[in-house]
């Protein structure tokens, strides 16, 4: 009877517990669903680029400090010291891919060392290591992400395997997700302090307990931003998905390779976790990411799923492969600074997968130029401060143009039809009298773009580049029509706004001027070329256009004084009738003294209108002489130029 009871009892006591804990997941996902609603849109790590900073756990923590003797703080420090831009650092709570190593001992649920497996955690000489390292970013205003390889002991070895074996089954009853759970939850309430984020890795053993263990971490951790590492998204064209077949005039490996595109696909993942293509198929520098990858994040930083914007996030290992420092470094920093600008500027975010210096006691520092144990690797540091500098400065300096590499091309690309895509960065505010410019504007093709403006009002287009006409907005077009080899590209268009800025530089000087011409006809007289309306209708009542009889009909303005001319605009009539009247003329700039400074003849109609650089030419008229023996008219005459210097 006393067995019975015992039996009992235990069964009770089993199915107590069981129902406590189920009740406790649920009050966990309750938790994380209130914080996650009350949690703001991920921008935290918007227009930033960051590092990553690799420290070994466990036993491996303890044999790198043995053997090599890293100083992992003093390295952070340098991070702080050397990259004031950097925004965040990506560093470990488990081993990159290697799950059963973590950084800490200390953990809220489990005595790890004494319950599980001692070599799970660093031993008590190297347990403080990662909160001195996690204390110095945060000191700095560094946000911290902490990378968890979620794999269980999968790569453990038999003796700790069976150890955790026989942890959760004597502990879990053999529920070996709960028990990871509650082995995870206990370290994240150990570190939440120092930690804005949580980068999930190898999750497959999760299978479909991930959304509980996402919700886990943020109930442990209320306002931490969460991203995990499954269901990668590729980029595709016409429906499909694109391979790389080559990547070079170089290249001699068969193999061909996907592109990976960083959009979010699960609700585990407040923003883009940013892992490449698999690094075993595609250089971590491929031009592939350049022409589809980044331009997917310019084109918008962020992707909505579930009704919440997540931002786009690229996370690009500077060697041949992940966090390896005897690997070849892909990247220089022309190309390194150009990813930073392309994705920062559009609002997105980019951590470098640099790597740690084992310094001068291994093996192999001779070999790959080891200096420094537990500092950034010297050659990944020079690139990163050349960015940092670059990106302090009050005007950033342009980066280098991409350009597909010779050789270069995509699974069934063939000329003429090889893709292209044009780089148009956003367009800076102006003021009235800024001087021409050429705003940043290139194709991946290497050919020249075509630019277009449409509101000749504000800004038009003068050998290619743009030139300021007056206050407001127009949208800016460049194009670029392709080649024997590349398809035309899509065009990218950028609005340019302009402002008066209170100047009295490159301002139309002809609406203070005296219009005249040769004859006047049907009450088309000359100030109508110069009364600030382009309309071109001459029988809308609106009194915007010009006639002078031919033949040798001309019209001209004084402007009172010599100016410098830039440029004049003549606009033609658009109505249905008489266009081709003005289909050859020639339009003179004249000084004070009546001499010609510039003259050039236009041989097709403007449609609507024609800009003529005049290069700065001085002189107090400009005149319009047709070529023709018809009528003259124009709809408006528009010259933009500053005060002269020089009297004749």
């Amino acid at each position: 009877m006393k067995e019975i009871i015992l039996l009992r009892d235990a069964f009770f006591e089993s199915r107590l517990i069981s129902q406590m804990k189920k009740a406790m997941t649920l009050l966990f996902i309750l938790i994380a669903f209130t914080v996650s609603a009350q949690q703001p849109e991920t921008d935290w790590l918007a227009g930033e680029w960051g590092v990553t900073f690799p420290i070994y756990g466990g036993a491996r923590l303890n044999t790198e400090i043995n053997n090599y003797n890293p100083d992992y703080v003093a390295g952070a420090q340098e991070i702080v010291d050397e990259l004031p831009a950097v925004g965040h650092v990506i560093t470990n709570l488990t081993n990159f891919a290697n799950s059963h190593y973590f950084t800490l001992s200390a953990n809220a649920n489990v005595d790890v060392a004494n319950e599980i497996h001692p070599s799970v955690v660093p031993n008590a000489a190297n347990d403080q290591i990662i909160f001195d390292v996690l204390q110095v970013f945060k000191d700095a205003g560094k946000k911290v992400i902490l990378y968890i390889s979620s794999q269980y002991f999968e790569r453990a070895s038999d003796e700790v395997q069976a150890a955790w074996v026989a942890y959760y089954t004597n502990n879990f009853g053999g529920d070996e997700y709960a028990a990871y759970r509650d082995f995870i939850q206990g370290f994240i309430l150990s570190v939440k302090d120092y930690a804005d984020a949580y980068w999930l890795d190898t999750v497959g053993k999760l299978a479909s307990n991930g959304p509980d263990y996402v919700a886990m971490i943020k109930a442990a951790d209320p306002g931490a931003v969460v991203t995990i590492n499954s269901n990668k998204k590729y980029i595709t064209l016409n429906g499909a998905e694109i391979q790389v077949e080559s990547d070079g005039i170089n290249d001699t490996d068969p193999a061909t390779y996907r592109v990976v595109v960083h959009e979010p696909r699960t609700d585990t993942q407040d923003f883009s976790h940013g892992h490449v293509s698999p690094v075993g198929d595609a250089p971590t520098n491929s031009w592939a990411y350049e022409e589809f990858t980044i331009p997917n994040m310019v084109e918008d930083p962020y992707f909505t799923l579930f009704d919440r914007p997540r931002l786009k996030h690229a996370w690009f290992p500077t060697r041949e492969r992940w966090h390896l420092p005897n690997r070849l470094l892909l990247y220089d920093t022309e190309q390194a600074y150009r990813f930073v600008r392309r994705i920062t500027d559009a609002g997105a975010s980019v951590t470098w997968a640099t790597t740690t210096d084992p310094g001068p006691l291994h093996p192999a520092a001779a070999q790959w130029g080891y200096t420094t144990a537990g500092h950034m690797m010297p050659d990944e540091m020079a690139i990163m401060k050349e960015i940092n500098n670059r990106m302090l400065m009050s005007t950033k300096p342009d980066y280098v143009p991409y350009v597909r590499p010779a050789g270069a091309l995509l699974v069934g690309e063939t000329a003429p039809n090889y893709y292209q895509h044009i780089d148009f960065q956003s367009l800076t505010d102006k003021q009235v009298g800024d001087p021409d410019f050429f705003p940043f504007a290139y194709a991946s093709s290497g050919a020249p773009v075509t630019l277009t403006s449409s509101n000749p009002n504000v800004a038009t287009i003068v050998n290619n580049k743009i030139r300021i006409q007056g206050e407001g907005t127009t949208n800016i077009t460049a194009s670029q029509g392709g080649n024997s080899t590349f398809a035309a590209a899509s065009n990218a268009v950028r609005q340019l706004t302009v402002t008066s800025g209170g100047g009295t530089g490159n301002v139309n000087l002809a609406l203070n001027g005296t219009a005249t011409q040769s004859t006047t006809l049907n009450g088309g007289v000359a100030s109508r070329a110069i009364d600030d309306n382009t309309a071109g209708n001459f029988g809308s009542g609106n009194g915007s256009v010009t006639a002078a009889q031919g033949p040798n009909a001309w019209w001209e303005v004084d402007l009172g004084d010599n100016y410098s001319i830039d440029n004049i605009n003549v606009f033609n009539r658009t109505d249905a009738c008489c266009k081709s009247r003005l289909s050859d003329f020639t339009i003179s700039v004249i000084n004070s003294s009546g001499t010609t400074t510039y003259t050039q003849t236009i041989t097709t109609a403007p449609n609507p209108s024609v800009t003529l650089d005049a290069g700065g030419a001085i002189g107090q008229v400009v005149r319009i002489q047709s070529n023709l023996t018809t009528t003259l008219n124009l709809a408006e005459v528009e010259v933009y130029g500053s005060q002269s210097n020089t009297n004749t």
